[in-house]
């Protein structure tokens, strides 16, 4: 008995000063019998084994109480498994995964974020890229290219008072169907008297910035074609829309000898989309209301009752029933230079009949004379 009493006391005062030395010096773990790193409270070390941390379900670990900040568990069950650190406090953990558990960017700029089951790494946009969220992920989204967007032009011509005032109002309307954020620097209308007018070539209006609808007002030389579409840019480029044309005619002031009356339209006859015609009207006079038409009572000719057929009607009167009649007074006429005067034919003359009671004198009943 005093030797087994001794035994035990042996193993037990050798077992002390052993965790002794290990207090002062660290612990060191090891198959080398090599002392620990001094800077280390424990220092394991092996060529053929590793370290296995405590392992627990995601359940498990957040049951700890007051986990210290810094602690260190391995997560079994996770949607991404592997090693967590408490990277907040015992009051409010806050576990990240810890090293190779982060996916790895592959350029500068590279960036993480959370997919609802794994981090996912987001490559670096390019300079001009903003940043927004699809409803799923951020993406990114302001590609510098030309706006992408859709723009409408649409025309608008007023007449009113007398001589005529006519202006033609140019809208432009800005559609975004990509939905995609665009920065737009600039837009307006631009036009000329050619077609496609552009920015770099033609007059424009600036009418700020942003996806807002637009209006410009015009007011031109008369009988002049122009042509306007709206525009928008941005930092790479401009786009445009449909183009419009419009005569600012200016109906009812003095032009070409005459008076303005009417400008022809594209379902007029003789309509030229690149030379504007209209009629001009010879200011009052009585001379045309005290001739008569033509042969009364020995018509045994024909006229024609649309636009352009007014001078061949004043011929055909002039040559059956000669001059001495409104057809023939117009033939005869010779004012501001010009000498193509005719009487109107009916078509022609109801084109004119917006102004035409303050041009021409009324026969008796109230109508006018024309060549049909």
């Amino acid at each position: 008995m005093i030797r087994n009493y001794l035994l035990a006391f042996i193993a037990t005062i050798t077992l002390t000063l052993h965790m002794q030395t290990a207090m002062g010096q660290g612990l060191s773990v090891n198959t080398t019998g090599a002392a620990a790193d001094t800077s280390a409270m424990l220092d394991v070390s092996s060529s053929s084994k590793g370290l296995l941390m405590p392992r627990m379900t995601g359940a498990q670990r957040d049951a700890i109480h007051l986990p210290a900040n810094g602690l260190e568990v391995y997560i079994t069950d996770a949607a991404q498994p592997g090693l967590y650190i408490n990277n907040g406090t015992p009051a409010a953990p806050l576990w990240s995964p810890v090293g190779s558990s982060m996916p790895a960017g592959s350029t500068a700029g590279d960036m993480l974020y959370w997919n609802g089951s794994a981090w996912v790494v987001l490559p670096a946009g390019i300079t001009g890229q903003v940043l927004v969220f699809d409803g799923h992920a951020p993406v990114w989204a302001g590609v510098p290219s030309l706006p992408t967007v859709t723009v409408v032009t649409s025309l608008t011509v007023t007449l009113s008072g007398f001589p005529v005032s006519e202006t033609a109002a140019v809208h432009g309307e800005i559609t975004n169907p990509l939905g995609i954020p665009v920065l737009i620097t600039g837009k307006g209308i631009c036009w000329g008297t050619h077609s496609n007018p552009t920015i770099a070539t033609d007059s424009f209006t600036t009418d700020g910035a942003g996806l807002s609808s637009f209006t410009e007002t015009f007011s031109g030389t008369p009988l002049v074609t122009y042509y306007a579409r709206a525009y928008v840019s941005n930092s790479v480029g401009t786009v445009y829309g449909n183009e419009v044309t419009f005569s600012v005619a200016g109906i009812g002031s003095p032009y070409l000898g005459g008076i303005l009356g009417y400008v022809l339209q594209p379902s007029d006859f003789g309509y030229s989309g690149t030379t504007p015609h209209g009629l001009i009207m010879y200011p009052k006079d009585s001379g045309i209301v005290s001739r008569p038409w033509g042969c009364f009572n020995t018509l045994s000719f024909s006229t024609g009752t649309g636009f352009g057929d007014g001078p061949s009607n004043t011929s055909t009167i002039v040559f059956n029933c000669g001059t001495n009649t409104a057809a023939g007074y117009c033939r005869s006429l010779t004012t501001g230079g010009y000498t193509d005067w005719y009487l109107p034919s009916v078509e022609e003359a109801l084109a004119l009949s917006p102004i035409a009671g303050n041009i021409y004198f009324p026969i008796p009943s109230g109508g006018f004379w024309t060549s049909s």
